[in-house]
């Protein structure tokens, strides 16, 4: 081979080297800060409720009536107002109550008493449906939520297991601690 052919292979080889002989280069980034400013996050509250005096039967002969006891069978009613405080350009939310409460007993031999839980609700005094939403929009409206809890009959299959039976006779139930919520519903992006 002549020198000037071994010469121009050393010339490859020495730049193949140089370029860090996997054939890449080097190349040049920047990058700098953008102001991305602040947000400020919403909020969805729901003030303290104020109830009825007393609960309502809704069936049987005692309909409308106030509640002196309950025995199994019966359906009882409230009815309480909220005031709604909400803050957020997309906020939607619904409100709900618990399906079943169990609640401490005292009078008996019954710890606790499990009970169904139902509500209905008034926005501003229109009906709330299930296709509504409260937005902040809603900001210092009312919501009455007419609480619906039922006294069931007991299963008589299993007596010491049973929800509701024989047990639940002269026990005293507070029934003040009902939850109503506020949950945020996603409308979708």
């Amino acid at each position: 081979m002549n020198k000037t052919t071994k010469g121009g292979l050393a010339a490859v080889s020495a730049a193949a080297l140089l370029l860090g002989g996997a054939g890449t280069l080097a190349s040049w980034s920047d990058s700098a800060f953008a102001d991305g400013g602040s947000i400020t996050s919403g909020y969805l509250d729901l003030t303290a409720g104020t109830c009825d005096d007393t609960w309502k039967h809704t069936n049987g002969p005692e309909v409308g009536a106030a509640v002196v006891t309950v025995v199994p069978g019966d359906v009882i009613t409230k009815s309480c107002t909220f005031t709604i405080d909400a803050e957020g350009d997309n906020l939607a939310a619904s409100p709900s109550v618990p399906s079943t409460v169990t609640f401490a007993a005292t009078g008996n031999t019954k710890e606790s008493l499990s009970l169904p839980v139902a509500a209905t609700y008034v926005l501003d005094g229109a009906p709330f449906t299930g296709s509504s939403v409260i937005t902040d929009a809603n900001k210092a409206d009312t919501l009455t939520a007419t609480i619906t809890v039922g006294f069931p009959y007991g299963t008589a299959e299993d007596v010491t297991g049973a929800v509701n039976d024989n047990d639940t006779q002269r026990v005293l139930v507070e029934l003040d601690d009902l939850v109503v919520s506020l949950t945020q519903v996603n409308q979708g992006a």
